[in-house]
């Protein structure tokens, strides 16, 4: 407890909620809504937890909750009604369980677990003014949240609400399919039409975008576009449907976060449901080069998950897999979940179909032709192949591409990223500047020109973790993995970092859950899991890891085989890659421990290790 004559308080973005219409449903089956809302209640926990949200206390159908950004809170609300929409879906109209949500930005009183204040109670009267499904937010959280992130809003005026002594200015959250304040017949049928005549605009100009290169009128995505089919029930019970339609609109919703595509929305693709379409003609009404499509069949505690991926330009099938789940290892939206994350990563990837396919392209253009995509695809294939002669080509064709389109945040970002590796690799160093330096100036520009790039930000941590800048790259890290966490690429690198700094159990965790939805990284991701290896004294694994990275250029990687000879005690082979090392390194091992702590960020224990390791080889210290 907190000292009364000196109470500790914080500012904070609280969301309130309760179901509305509780009671009646109570009266209507009691043991199905308490059934009910026990589900509902493990979705929302777990969806705060991911906003990096605390809840604070969730009794009978209310709960409460708090965030230190009112983006988050913002997010999370919205997250909770789209997950609960499908569930929602799948039961008789009479037993649907909808949530209010009020939402504002105050300061609080703080006793132990729980707040108070006028900051809680504004959230709780918001919460009264909205539609059943619908979100309310007060004006100082829409001041915070406009404007980055793709939401609309309709502006309830001041309301005078119970017990608060001045009018709380409200504004409605309106979302895909979440409608958070009433409207008139008539104010609907001009919403509808303005909705229906924006749509056709967009989709002109969409269309244009896509097929002639035009960004004339619209800033969109300058990827490849997908379209998500809804994935069939096969189960043969129409009541499993919310099933198959929530992992389709996951899917969606995780797709979108991949900026680099361009990912047609929900309400064009639902159309298709229950329809057998040619993959042909959905790309030609869609506009969409590439198109997804599914299956679910659940057979008792079994469920078989298909998907696969087409070129919609000739129905060329590129990719697909099958997911099998055992339904009573987990629960149902936890196996929707892990299913949404690999479906997504596969494809949106950077080593997924469409990249791999346009990589293909790209490589058939001249040097001349190659534009800003272009350019990105190429970087990808140095990420993966990750030798100087692929850095000097990704970043030539990024600094061309960054001079013919200079307002596109993720070129700039990716050559930022290359001369971080210039600095940090020594490949390919020009004379006249420094690298370092010049990474972090066009890395700060990218985020300038798109805070919500994941690339951007992901770009800008790895520049201050090169820089020694360690708690700015902690801040970006963060913000980079929470615009998609779902990306194995910033998982890997960003995870690594952590790792590099000592913080192993957060690295690693990101590090496999990487691995998990890409089986097939690039070479230099398993340093990170012989790191991990090495310091535990596994030796033999961390070799045997060392040894299957598919990389010839690799410092890091050669002297940790050294060093794991020379810790087994193999001196013959130990000697034969030390040699090696010398071949490409004079000085090796001179100032290795420098070069290993100070230059490639390893752990000092870790290094001291190394060194211990290629003393045992013989390599002299």
């Amino acid at each position: 407890m907190g000292d009364p004559g000196n109470p500790k308080r914080r500012l904070a973005a609280i969301l309130s909620a309760d179901v509305a219409g509780y009671s009646r449903l109570m009266a209507g089956d009691e043991d199905a809504t308490i059934a009910t809302l026990g589900e509902y209640r493990s979705a929302i926990t777990a969806l705060v937890g991911d906003h990096g949200g605390r809840l604070v206390d969730f009794t009978g159908d209310n709960f409460l909750s708090e965030f230190a950004s009112a983006v988050d809170a913002v997010r999370c609300a919205v997250a909770i009604q789209q997950a609960l929409r499908p569930r929602n879906a799948s039961l008789p109209d009479g037993r649907r369980m909808q949530f209010r949500i009020g939402i504002h930005l105050g300061d609080v009183r703080v006793e132990g677990e729980r707040i108070f204040g006028d900051g809680v109670n504004i959230a709780a009267r918001l919460e009264g003014l909205a539609e059943p499904g619908g979100i309310c937010i007060s004006s100082n959280v829409h001041d915070l949240v406009r404007g980055k992130l793709d939401l609309r809003y309709q502006d309830l005026g001041d309301r005078e609400v119970k017990n608060i002594p001045h009018p709380v200015h409200a504004i409605a959250v309106v979302t895909d399919g979440v409608e958070s304040a009433p409207r008139s017949p008539r104010r609907r049928w001009r919403a509808t039409r303005a909705l229906a005549l924006a749509m056709t605009v967009v989709a002109v100009v969409g269309l244009g975008t896509l097929w002639h290169g035009r960004q004339d009128a619209l800033d969109l995505p300058k990827g490849p576009s997908i379209a998500t089919l809804p994935f069939e029930n096969l189960s043969g019970d129409p009541s499993q449907d919310y099933f198959s339609d929530g992992l389709t609109e996951d899917i969606i919703t995780n797709l979108s976060k991949f900026r680099e595509l361009f990912v047609i929305a929900r309400h064009s693709t639902f159309q298709y449901k229950g329809r057998h379409v040619d993959v042909r003609d959905v790309g030609h009404e869609l506009g969409a080069r590439y198109v997804l499509e599914g299956s679910v069949r659940r057979a008792g505690d079994r469920v078989r998950i298909t998907a696969q991926l087409s070129d919609a330009s000739d129905a060329h099938q590129l990719w697909a897999d099958t997911y099998d789940r055992d339904l009573t290892a987990g629960d149902l939206f936890a196996v929707q979940d892990d299913v949404t994350q690999r479906v997504v990563n596969a494809i949106g990837g950077r080593y997924g179909p469409i990249s791999l396919t346009g990589l293909a392209e790209t490589r058939r253009k001249a040097t001349h032709s190659l534009d800003a995509y272009d350019c990105v695809l190429r970087t990808y294939e140095y990420l993966q192949i990750h030798t100087a002669e692929n850095h000097l080509a990704a970043r030539t064709c990024l600094e061309h591409a960054v001079e013919i389109d200079p307002q596109y945040a993720e070129t700039r970002a990716w050559l930022a990223y290359t001369y971080a590796e210039e600095y940090r690799h020594g490949w390919n160093a020009r004379p006249g500047y420094d690298p370092s330096e010049r990474a972090l100036e066009i890395a700060t520009r990218a985020v300038e020109l798109d805070p919500t790039s994941q690339v951007a930000r992901g770009v800008l941590a790895t520049t201050h973790f090169d820089r020694h800048e360690d708690q700015l790259f902690k801040t970006e890290a963060e913000q980079a993995i929470a615009l998609n966490p779902n990306n194995a690429l910033w998982l890997e690198i960003l995870g690594g970092n952590l790792v590099q700094l000592g913080d192993w159990d957060r690295g690693m965790a990101m590090v496999r859950k990487a691995i998990a939805l890409d089986p097939n990284p690039p070479g230099w991701v398993r340093i990170i899991v012989f790191l991990d290896q090495y310091r535990r004294g596994q030796y033999a694994q961390a070799l045997a890891g060392a040894q299957a990275t598919d990389i010839e250029d690799l410092f890091g990687r050669d002297v940790f085989v050294a060093s794991a000879y020379g810790q087994l005690g193999r001196r013959a082979e130990a000697r034969e890659a030390i040699d090696k090392l010398r071949a490409q390194y004079p000085d090796f091992p001179n100032g290795i421990y420098d070069t290993l702590v100070k230059q490639y960020r390893y752990p000092e224990g870790v290094a001291r290790q190394v060194v211990e390791g290629l003393r045992k080889a013989g390599a002299g210290q």
